[in-house]
């Protein structure tokens, strides 16, 4: 533990053990660390401890939970991004020991609070992909029947699953599993949360196709833009089909079928990139335990992820510049002038 937390927990004369472990695992992470970041955490600890002992109260994972809350609830607090990050950071940690019943009893605040910070940072990655972990782990504890409260907050993580920044894009993601993985024995709020997952698949997936359309019908001086738009849809598209790799399978039964249905569109647009993750997809989807799949629904997928590949297989995956890394996709071949052309008419036709 660094010098100045030491003597500050020291000087405070608390039960470390009432708070589940929570400053031994930032110690851990931050303890040994000169870097700013990690300071302005150890910072933000003792300071909150400070006030718990101040009120004559045990920092339990609660009272410091409620303290984080307060304090992050300060405009001074909102407005600077690195004091905001390293408040998340702590209670990111603190959230994970605090009682569902608690968090229930804060959630509608505790949701607006936490989507605020995240709306306000959401150009600082460090701490928007903080704020982002503190509202999956609070929505994750949302009250069966009380998901109207939750829409908000749940609306806003998903609009970060296809972020251009890998560990923002990545922290929705997995938060959004982490929210389904806690919904699975509250049927009515799993339906909610995966219907709002294929509202935003309904928007994302036709991506690709619409934008080659319009780049078919594009001019010359526009074609610079055109192919541009191509290559954000299809990387939204490839974002998207990442986070359902693993919340597919966590999806209510009831919405699979219009999930499904969004995927196989990609197929039609016979492209090998699109294709390969779209099957991954649906590959996870039947193979998973926890999935909602019917059997009748399973003979159906497998039927149709075997024609799908085979089909992709006959038809030659010759764009070989498809099975690099996308992040190079607008020096990519097939998105040249004579690709779009083709891939217009191919969206066209579907």
């Amino acid at each position: 533990m660094s010098e100045g937390l030491a003597a500050g927990l020291a000087s405070l004369n608390m039960d470390t053990n009432a708070d589940g472990g929570i400053v031994t695992e930032i110690q851990s992470r931050h303890g040994h660390s000169a870097q700013p970041e990690s300071q302005q955490v150890l910072a933000v600890l003792q300071a909150v401890l400070e006030v718990i002992n101040a009120e004559g109260m045990a920092a339990t994972p609660t009272t410091i939970f409620a303290a984080l809350m307060s304090a992050l609830d300060r405009p001074d607090a909102q407005g600077s991004a690195v004091t905001a990050q390293a408040m998340c950071t702590v209670l990111g940690v603190t959230l994970t020991r605090v009682p569902n019943s608690v968090l229930r009893a804060k959630f509608v605040s505790s949701v607006q609070l936490l989507g605020k910070v995240v709306a306000m940072h959401k150009q600082q990655a460090p701490a928007c992909k903080g704020a982002l972990l503190c509202l999956g782990q609070v929505l994750a504890a949302v009250e069966p029947g009380a998901w109207h409260a939750a829409v908000p907050g749940f609306q806003l993580l998903l609009s970060f699953l296809t972020d251009a920044r890998p560990k923002v894009r990545k922290r929705a993601q997995s938060s959004l599993t982490d929210i389904l993985a806690a919904l699975q024995n509250t049927h009515g709020t799993l339906a909610s949360a995966s219907e709002a997952v294929v509202a935003l698949c309904k928007v994302v997936l036709p991506g690709p196709a619409a934008a080659a359309r319009a780049a078919a019908a594009a001019s010359n001086k526009q074609r610079a833009a055109a192919e541009s738009a191509i290559a954000a849809a299809v990387s939204d598209v490839l974002h998207l089909l990442a986070a359902l790799k693993t919340a597919a399978p966590l999806m209510a039964g009831s919405s699979l079928p219009q999930l499904v249905d969004a995927l196989m569109k990609l197929y039609a647009l016979h492209q090998p990139l699109l294709s390969h993750h779209t099957s991954e997809v649906l590959a996870e989807l039947a193979a998973s335990r926890n999935s909602h799949v019917t059997p009748a629904q399973l003979s159906q997928l497998l039927t149709m992820i075997v024609d799908k590949e085979a089909a992709t297989l006959l038809s030659g995956m010759n764009c070989m510049a498809c099975q690099n890394t996308y992040a190079s996709r607008r020096q990519r071949s097939c998105f040249r002038p004579a690709f779009i052309i083709q891939f217009g008419a191919t969206a066209g036709s579907t």
